[in-house]
């Protein structure tokens, strides 16, 4: 009877019933774990997979971040063509341990054993991919490039009604420009990432439906349907060259009951006029952010009670670092939607 209830579970998670039913259930789910939690994320989506350099049984990572040539030239037929030493930066990338876990009962797994287990492994997977996407989230964050919208030049000068408006998108393509921010590549067309808010969103749909002098650039505003390329998960538009991924777990400071994702920062409270609650949005080019998975996630179980009680949780191993600051930049806007 076991083994025809390890082979059901085996069966309704896709896979097929080995010779051998030892750990037949821990094995499927561990895959199971390890594909869900491969399922694209937000922030992972503008970040650079550095992965093959953490094989090393060391919680650091030591590269090199290379600097640039100086400009070439003309040459005369009887000289050398000058060489210049490639420079570089060392930078280190920390792995640390993450982990989290939930548990079932005997009962639990007798009344419904098939739901307990796949519920709770879907569960384990989702918070898996929350947490190394929050921790790439939190490296961009790290940049010390910041702007403002409209004339504000810090967070004490922020109004509620400095938007995200297409006169600030104008700024952030100037910007990437003077940056020198690295742009992405797909296919000959190049472009920048930007992360906003939902608010923002709301800002910009405001604006593109008045009659405003912004209007005009509004024109220049395409939404996924209208422009080919590999779209990104939670893309929303494009403008000029930059792409948006509309997200609502940027830094804000507009819902103080997100707690599940770690994004409402007291900082970002009433700052300036005192109806102002801020709102952040993220851009980047490419080599901006790296991560490294020296550990993917991977199930662990314990019983206890005699067997009565089981517990899995997930276990990884990885790390973040900002690989190249010119490639950020984090932007500060109010949150006013009229």
């Amino acid at each position: 009877m076991a083994n025809e209830v390890i082979s059901a579970l085996i069966s309704q998670l896709g896979y097929a019933m080995p010779s051998d039913p030892n750990n037949l259930i821990y094995n499927a789910l561990d895959t199971r774990l390890l594909e869900k939690y491969r399922e694209m994320m937000v922030f992972q989506q503008g970040a650079t997979n550095k992965t093959n350099m953490a094989a090393a049984k060391t919680n650091k990572i030591d590269f090199k971040k290379w600097g640039k040539i100086t400009r070439g030239g003309k040459i005369t037929e009887v000289s050398r063509i000058p060489i210049d030493p490639i420079t570089n930066t060392a930078k280190t990338m920390t792995i640390y341990e993450y982990g989290h876990g939930t548990g079932t009962t005997e009962v639990q797994r007798a009344y419904d054993s098939l739901d307990t287990f796949e519920g709770a492994i879907d569960e384990l997977a989702e918070d898996a991919r929350i947490v190394h996407d929050l921790a790439i989230r939190d490296t961009f964050y790290t940049t010390t490039n910041v702007m403002y919208a409209e004339d504000a030049t810090g967070l004490g000068d922020l109004a509620a009604s400095d938007k995200f408006s297409f006169a600030l998108m104008e700024r952030l393509i100037s910007n990437a420009r003077l940056q020198k921010m690295i742009p992405f590549n797909d296919n000959g067309s190049t472009y920048y990432l930007c992360y906003i808010y939902p608010y923002h969103m709301n800002q910009l749909n405001n604006e593109i439906q008045a009659s405003t002098g912004n209007s005009v650039k509004a024109n220049n505003w395409l939404y996924p349907s209208q422009y080919g390329g590999t779209k990104y998960l939670d893309e929303v538009g494009k403008y000029r060259n930059i792409r948006f991924i509309e997200t609502p777990i940027l830094w804000q400071g507009v819902d103080s009951t997100d707690d599940e994702y770690d994004s409402y920062k007291t900082a970002l409270i009433a700052t300036g006029d005192a109806n102002t609650n801020t709102l952040t949005a993220l851009m980047t080019g490419r080599q901006s952010s790296a991560y490294a998975d020296q550990l993917l996630p991977s199930l662990r179980t314990d019983t206890k009670d005699f067997g009565r009680i089981t517990e899995m949780a997930w276990y990884a191993r990885f790390g973040n670092v900002l690989l190249q600051n010119q490639n950020a930049l984090k932007i500060y806007t109010g949150a006013n939607l009229s």
